[in-house]
């Protein structure tokens, strides 16, 4: 792996069939979860190169409603992979490619196994996110009042309210695209991938993505349970299709677990220095971390490079 400062083991002309790249978003572009629009260097970059013919798209576990940000912020041209895969979207058309939606049966099934063992969770439903708090201490001085309640918010960047929330059994699935279990430990992830090869039969697979610690330092991990092929693997191809773009003349840059099956596929593969350690290993190339304007340098150093020298 080379970092974006060393030479790199891409001649210009390689580098120079790159017509389509994609970015994650938390970590990546901005901090975990953040509402943040990428900086103003990450946009300048995306404008110039994207003038120069390659077009540049996010792939990333967020749904629609906290990426349109992000899109408008930057001018965002290229299909996007949203939701870890399950939603692949067209910024320029603003269409939807594709959704790849649970079986609404086994849905009820998981969040009632999943409220079983209080694990804190929610459900991404047709634009809407229905949350589920638990019975921690802490959720209970929180949500005294919400206990056996779903917290109803088509807000992406407030916390449900009691007066939004609506009851456990008055929640229908219509279009769900993704579960979140949120901030889990070991084995709790353990049971969750068991529960996913439970509902294998209907579809349903299990991903592992964003570590990180929780008070007492241990390891927490958020789980997404999906469609069989609502997932960044399978959603590559298809993206690259709609972009018009083989997964050879694909650049993807990311940090987590979740993007190393689209890193292990394209053409160039760039890690930022705060990556995930497994995101490093498949990684082609290094670039800074996220609040050092890692993406931005990608985009300077091989994109923008690439073309002006061919």
């Amino acid at each position: 792996m080379e970092t974006l400062t060393a030479a790199s083991r891409y001649s210009a002309a390689d580098m120079s069939s790159i017509c389509y790249a994609l970015f994650d978003i938390d970590n990546t572009l901005v901090g975990n979860e953040s509402h943040d629009a990428p900086s103003q260097r990450f946009c300048d970059a995306v404008k110039k190169v994207q003038a120069q013919g390659v077009k540049i798209g996010v792939a990333t576990a967020r749904p629609l409603q906290k990426v349109q940000h992000v899109i408008d912020a930057a001018g965002l041209q290229g299909v996007c992979i949203l939701s870890n895969g399950a939603q692949i979207f067209d910024p320029s058309a603003q269409m939807m490619v594709e959704e790849m939606t649970i079986d609404g049966g086994a849905v009820q099934e998981i969040l009632a196994e999943l409220r079983a063992e209080n694990v804190v969770h929610w459900v991404q439903d047709d634009g809407e996110d229905h949350f589920w708090v638990g019975n921690s201490a802490e959720s209970r001085a929180r949500y005294s009042d919400s206990l056996e309640t779903y917290e109803k918010s088509s807000d992406p960047w407030s916390m449900p309210t009691a007066e939004t929330a609506v009851a456990i059994d008055a929640y229908v699935p219509n279009r769900p695209f993704v579960i979140v279990a949120r901030g889990v430990a070991r084995p709790i992830v353990a049971k969750l991938e068991d529960l996913g090869l439970r509902y294998a039969a209907q579809n349903v697979a299990v991903l592992t993505a964003h570590e990180t610690t929780d008070d007492s330092g241990e390891a927490v991990y958020d789980v997404f349970l999906v469609h069989t092929h609502g997932n960044k693997k399978d959603a590559l191809p298809k993206a690259c299709a709609a972009a018009g773009a083989t997964v050879d003349q694909t650049m993807m840059t990311g940090d987590g677990l979740n993007d190393v099956v689209i890193l292990e596929q394209t053409g160039v593969a760039v890690a930022v220095a705060n990556a995930h350690p497994d995101a490093k290993a498949v990684a082609t190339h290094l670039a800074p971390s996220w609040y050092d304007d890692g993406a931005a340098i990608a985009i300077e150093e091989l994109l923008i490079a690439s073309k002006e020298v061919s």
